[in-house]
């Protein structure tokens, strides 16, 4: 069975391929309007991003880090497309949910007060995860539930019952917002980071060059926190710990 890190890397290709330039981002917010799908990572996910690719004849796909559930893709034409890639496990929960059977009083139809209440829930949500094992989407959604039941005794279980895809469209709000913003504290806390790294992983005899570097940090920060920590977000922290094992020779 392919990985979503293997699928990601088929889709980079198959829009290589297509002369459509690939860009990787730690996380991309869709504009106003944007438009939305969710694509299996199955036998035909490679397939049905070829067809997409031919059909819109996009500039740009923006591919996002991938975790254990999946990964985004933003495809840029002359619209935006936003696909999300989730694993069969992963899909068949989000469909789970979303086709609960739903009160005919509350037929998922929100008002602003409670969008409100449910964007403010969830900036909560992210505003209180630290740089640690937080996981995917699927236990984001577990957290933005029971931040809603929690807030708001009275009507949060109904709200979740008549708004079913909202939370996973909150998940991934707060799966965004945490991968920009620990990615942003591993450059800023690379300092600290180094010296944690330095302590645990030292010491460092002879010359090491910035490959071995980069593979230890890479796997001690992955254990801290495996969803938001990419290659591309230890450098900082590569550079800083190059420094701390050059000053103590």
């Amino acid at each position: 069975m392919v990985s979503p890190a293997g699928f990601a890397a088929q889709v980079a290709e198959v829009a290589a391929k297509n002369s459509i330039r690939v860009v990787r981002s730690m996380s991309v917010s869709a504009p106003d309007g944007a438009a939305h799908m969710i694509v299996a990572l199955d036998n035909d996910a490679v397939a049905t991003t070829t067809e997409l690719i031919v059909g819109l004849a996009p500039r740009l796909m923006i591919l996002e880090p991938h975790d254990p559930e999946g990964f985004q893709a933003h495809v840029v034409s002359d619209h935006w497309l936003r696909v999300v890639y989730l694993t069969p496990a992963a899909l068949d929960a989000a469909i789970a949910d979303a086709e609960a059977p739903l009160d005919d009083e509350t037929s998922g139809e929100r008002d602003e007060a409670t969008t409100a209440k449910l964007r403010f829930i969830a900036e909560a949500v992210a505003a209180e995860i630290p740089l640690s094992d937080h996981g995917g989407a699927t236990e984001l959604a577990r957290r933005f539930r029971e931040r809603v039941e929690r807030e708001l005794p009275a009507d949060g279980a109904r709200i979740l019952e008549s708004n079913r895809y909202v939370v996973w469209e909150h998940a991934a709000d707060i799966l965004a917002t945490l991968k920009d913003r620990h990615g942003g504290a591993l450059h800023t806390d690379a300092a600290t980071y180094a010296a944690e790294i330095f302590a645990a992983e030292g010491p460092f005899a002879g010359k090491v060059t910035r490959p071995v570097l980069r593979d230890v940090a890479y796997r001690h920060m992955k254990r801290l926190d495996p969803t938001c920590t990419t290659k591309a977000s230890i450098e900082s922290i590569v550079l800083e710990l190059a420094g701390l094992i050059d000053a103590r020779r």
